[in-house]
């Protein structure tokens, strides 16, 4: 019943039912095997103990973000339950949604820590210099999701060529680029970049095609692969990011954070 087009976020609500399923099993001792046995009582009991976790620093509170996902995967869960006249009623529907917002400060870069961050990168001599320089990039231009930057394919780009042929023969003819992104629940965006971004990106494909190309892999249709050639993982982009960009004046560099920028 769930819309969105990620797997990671199909993976996700399902990760909190199943917590929800091992702990009414296992503190409770309800049999799961029988989806009448899923009530108000043992609901309630669940959603009071992911209130708090246990961390290196003792007993913290959960989110408030993480504890209204937690309570709206429940209710999808549920929710497709009676749908499918496994139960009669939703148990969530006399346990209201959490409330009220996190504390958090929002981190983003001005123009000066962005130069610092390409600087920093273009200096550094890895493999895959031209991807992750691509990737900041289009986090920076464009706003893209991390699962979304993962999940972008060839035929999603289009490219703006200014040589007489109208092929690209080196980066300094390409002078732009569309972008199509699918976004969560399955919506369309074109974002368009500069030419500047066009021409990192460009330059990333080169290379993606030689290392493709030396590993004997053909027919790959992700614009940002790993080093074994497959679609890089959200994950991957979120650790490359991190390990490129740890702290930039004392803020913590993430993909959100240039997302936000």
């Amino acid at each position: 019943s769930m819309q969105y087009p990620s797997m990671r976020t199909k993976s996700e609500y399902l990760k909190h039912v199943v917590n929800y399923l091992n702990y009414i099993s296992s503190e409770l001792d309800v049999d799961i095997s029988d989806p009448h046995n899923f009530n108000t009582n043992n609901v309630a009991e669940f959603l009071h103990s992911i209130q708090y976790k246990i961390t290196t620093e003792g007993k913290v509170p959960t989110s408030v973000a993480y504890r209204k996902l937690v309570w709206t995967c429940l209710n999808n869960f549920f929710s497709y339950l009676v749908s499918t006249h496994e139960i009669e009623s939703n148990p969530l529907q006399s346990i209201k949604r959490p409330t009220g917002h996190d504390n958090v400060k929002r981190v983003s870069l001005n123009k000066v820590e962005i130069r610092n961050v390409l600087e920093d990168i273009s200096e550094y001599d890895g493999e895959f210099k031209t991807r992750d320089l691509a990737m900041v990039i289009l986090f920076l231009q464009t706003g893209i999701r991390v699962t979304a930057l993962s999940e972008l394919d060839i035929e999603n780009i289009r490219f703006q060529v200014v040589s007489s042929d109208g092929q690209i023969h080196s980066a300094t003819d390409v002078v732009g680029a569309s972008i199509i992104v699918v976004d969560k629940r399955n919506k369309e965006f074109e974002k368009v970049i500069s030419d500047t971004a066009a021409r990192y990106l460009y330059l990333w494909l080169v290379d993606r095609d030689i290392m493709l190309a030396k590993m004997g892999i053909q027919n790959q249709t992700a614009v940002f692969i790993n080093k074994d050639g497959q679609r890089i993982s959200p994950h991957g982009i979120e650790k490359t990011m991190t390990k490129l960009m740890p702290q930039v004046d004392g803020k913590q560099i993430t993909p959100h954070a240039l997302r936000r920028t």
